[in-house]
């Protein structure tokens, strides 16, 4: 395919090159360009994304072609372009924040109605993919492949140690059944345009626990956005928010966080976010202390109260 235009997409965090590509009928399309290593992956993403539009509906942009450059080092991958706005950057003035806690709150709601078609449609991997591991065994070799890359650091953060033990958590969705999950669902990846919701990088798509997809909500929550992951969550669980759910997605954030410090220290292009990790940590162990001695995290309570006052 050739472009008449192409422009940079700076954000992210990914080694691939994205782009606004125009063509010569000016129609914009988003394009990716990527490691050949993963082109087998990139394959099974827009597999996964035809079944979804097919099933679900326009939640997601279309996968439009896929090839391999003459050199074979390099992937092209082309979507149909999403109109819109990304609900707010890790790193960035995050648009949520302007919104008051009611507009958060339905914003939430609707993106957890899109979440639960997610998870409850019905999926099967292309014939001849390998059989599907569970949630558990999917993390657990996660959670090892961070420990040794913390291990293998010229330094230790306590911290950092005090996360990887909640790996101790791993027993409570040892018996679950994976299901579709988005695997990355940060604001920066969610588009509206003021009307429809569309998700977008789905890099991470596959099949996980469902709770997983609550990790990037949770981990680049701001103080300006709890109204909006309050919203999302009670929505999801129908207000009967099951016991061991933080300590889950307490697991799931605190060995995240860890593989994220970690990789600011491996890849020189993450290099300038070192400071930013190591925040990260400090602020998910005062939250781990928090779920570990009360139940569940003090901006939950909040909300709930919060919640609580408005209805009387």
């Amino acid at each position: 395919m050739q472009f008449a235009k192409m422009t940079p997409i700076p954000i992210g965090f990914s080694g691939s090159k994205k782009f606004c590509a125009e063509t010569f009928d000016d129609t914009k399309v988003f394009l990716r360009i990527g490691n050949a290593k993963s082109y087998s992956k990139k394959w099974l993403e827009h597999y996964i994304l035809k079944q979804i539009r097919h099933m679900i509906g326009d939640i997601c942009a279309a996968p439009i072609a896929l090839e391999l450059s003459p050199n074979e080092k390099e992937y092209f991958s082309t979507e149909t372009w999403i109109e819109g706005d990304s609900l707010g950057y890790p790193f960035l003035p995050i648009p949520l924040s302007k919104m008051n806690n009611q507009e958060q709150r339905e914003l939430g709601i609707r993106i957890a109605k899109i979440l639960k078609k997610l998870h409850n449609m019905t999926f099967r991997m292309p014939a001849n993919s390998p059989e599907s591991s569970s949630p558990a065994d999917i993390f657990r070799i996660y959670a090892q492949e961070t420990e040794r890359q913390y291990k293998a650091l010229e330094f230790s953060v306590c911290d950092a140690e005090i996360l990887l033990s909640n790996i101790k958590h791993l027993c409570l969705i040892e018996d679950s059944q994976p299901c579709l999950t988005h695997g990355d669902l940060s604001t920066a990846n969610i588009i509206w345009d003021g009307k429809d919701l569309r998700f977008c990088d789905w890099e991470n798509v596959g099949l996980d626990h469902p709770w997983r997809d609550f990790t990037s909500m949770l981990y680049f929550k701001h103080r300006g956005t709890c109204s909006y992951v309050y919203g999302c969550i009670n929505e999801y669980f129908n207000n009967n928010l099951p016991p061991e759910f933080w300590k889950v997605t307490l697991m799931y954030i605190s060995i995240v966080a860890v593989r994220a410090f970690c990789n600011n220290f491996i890849y020189p292009s993450l290099a300038r976010f070192k400071g930013y990790g190591l925040q990260a940590i400090s602020e998910i162990v005062s939250l781990s202390n928090e779920i570990e001695n009360y139940g569940s995290p003090s901006w939950w309570n909040n909300q709930l109260l919060l919640s609580k006052n408005e209805q009387d």
